[in-house]
């Protein structure tokens, strides 16, 4: 039988896309709840005010969490960029990946398009 680890309570890095609204915001805020203090939460979205709000929300839901913003557009993004990303975000967050417990990716980013057209006729 495997030693079943808790997922909350520990100390997290978490990187969260699509962070600066609805359910990406919700994700970010929530998740900080949880984690255990000098975790890190890192937000990226488009929008660099929605963003700073997440921030301001995540540090009223746990003030002991460290969180670093990021404002990028994913949709232009390419591997080298994203793992630059989370280099980054260690180096500004004055941590090393051996620092945490647990890392979690939420890759909620997204775009409403065009609505008009069906899934189905998508190309």
């Amino acid at each position: 039988m495997t030693d079943k680890k808790e997922f909350w309570g520990h100390k997290t890095y978490c990187l969260i896309t699509g962070a600066s609204k609805g359910i990406g915001r919700n994700f970010a805020i929530e998740f900080s709840r949880k984690f255990a203090a000098n975790s890190l939460v890192v937000l990226l979205a488009r929008s660099e005010s929605g963003l700073l709000e997440t921030m301001d929300l995540i540090f009223k839901a746990n003030s002991e969490v460290k969180v670093v913003v990021y404002p990028t557009d994913l949709g232009k993004s390419d591997p080298e960029s994203f793992l630059k990303v989370i280099q980054n975000s260690l180096k500004d967050a004055d941590s090393k990946p051996t620092d945490f417990d647990l890392s979690v990716i939420v890759h909620n980013v997204g775009s409403v398009g065009d609505v008009s057209e069906g899934t189905s006729e998508m190309s």
